[in-house]
């Protein structure tokens, strides 16, 4: 995702000289936070979705907890 991030605002600088350092990192705060937020509330949907029954099977309770999980899956189905 950081590689994502440094492309778009490589870009915005490139694309629009205009924008000053400052509304720069306005907008890279903002991005920063969206992301955030947006981390939190999908691993809250994934837990609040999750059936009772199958709650305990849940390795995680935050975003890089769960991409721990997830590339530990990957690696151990060779994937």
């Amino acid at each position: 995702m950081e590689l994502a991030r440094d492309i778009k605002y490589k870009a915005i600088r490139e694309e629009n000289s205009e924008i000053s350092p400052e509304e720069l990192q306005k907008l890279i705060s903002y991005d920063e936070t969206f992301v955030r937020e947006w981390r939190i509330s999908a691993i809250k949907f994934i837990i609040l979705n999750t059936p009772d029954s199958l709650k305990g099977t849940l390795k995680f309770s935050n975003w890089f907890q769960a991409m721990k999980y997830v590339e530990k899956e990957y690696k151990r189905k060779g994937l």
